[in-house]
């Protein structure tokens, strides 16, 4: 459906016109404009129903009878159903061939935006694979400088496609550059410390004494109590091993019991001859 026709300002003067005017006067003149408008509304035609438009347009079915078959202002379809105006239909195909050709022209226009931004996008595409290209042979290029730097130190890198197993091995070689591998006891997990009980304290402490051969007492409920109040700390970090600890504190009470006093030589008269009884 087109939004509006043009409207000859000389139309007025038509000689068809003049004469609806003088058989129905200017309200003719104004249902014929009104019927132009629901023509180009429907497709450039009109049903015949004189009874129907009369109603429409608020007027009678004889008026508009005569309106559309005296005065040679329309022509109709072979069997008479339906009524069109032939001006109006060649301005229709005049709009709408204007119509199709803006239409073409601006998907044409489309295409070329659409056709360009494609372009630029893989342009754009080529060129950040070249630049990362470029950056990463760069790359290469500073790794190999380093690695062969000094040849008579470094060995050169072996060719493409072989192993670097059984190259000779420094801490120039480009080893330095591959992961090392985690040692097997890093990769192990920490053990966790279990509280031992005054008896398994009892036990173990009464069999090192055994095999050192120390005569000194142990007291397991001291050594337990001691370092229950400390919550298992050594110092600032937690026990790791209480057998150990209990080692500790067996070997300090040794050594304690060991130690002799120096002589005491205050209690002695250095100005008497020692041989004068």
């Amino acid at each position: 459906m087109i939004n509006f026709i043009r409207h000859d300002v000389n139309a007025s003067s038509d000689p068809k016109l003049v004469k609806v005017r003088m058989k129905l006067g200017y309200e003719g003149q104004g249902l014929y404009w009104s019927i132009i408008e629901m023509m180009a509304q429907n497709e450039g035609q009109l049903e015949a129903d004189y009874n129907m438009l009369g109603y429409l347009l608020r007027t009678s079915a004889e008026v508009i009878k005569k309106l559309v078959c005296d005065f040679g202002l329309f022509a109709f379809t072979n069997n008479n159903k339906n009524f069109f105006s032939i001006r109006l239909n060649s301005e229709l195909e005049d709009i709408n061939d204007k119509s199709q050709k803006a239409k073409e022209k601006a998907e044409k226009r489309w295409s070329k935006v659409k056709n360009d931004t494609v372009e630029k996008q893989e342009k754009s595409r080529s060129n950040t694979t070249a630049m990362l290209q470029h950056s990463n042979s760069n790359a290469d290029n500073i790794i190999q400088d380093k690695i062969r730097k000094d040849n008579s130190i470094i060995p050169p890198l072996p060719p493409k496609g072989e192993s670097v197993e059984n190259q000779p091995k420094n801490i120039f070689s480009i080893e330095a550059f591959l992961p090392e591998e985690k040692s097997s006891k890093e990769s192990e997990p920490a053990k966790r410390f279990i509280k031992p009980s005054v008896s398994e304290i009892d036990d173990y402490a009464k069999t090192y004494l055994k095999e050192k051969g120390y005569l000194v007492s142990f007291n397991p409920e001291s050594f337990f109590d001691f370092y229950e109040s400390k919550g298992w700390f050594v110092g600032k970090n937690k026990m790791k091993d209480w057998k150990a600890a209990v080692r500790n504190w067996i070997n300090s009470d040794n050594k304690g019991s060991k130690s002799s006093k120096k002589a005491d030589f205050t209690s002695y008269d250095l100005s008497k001859n020692p041989f004068d009884f």
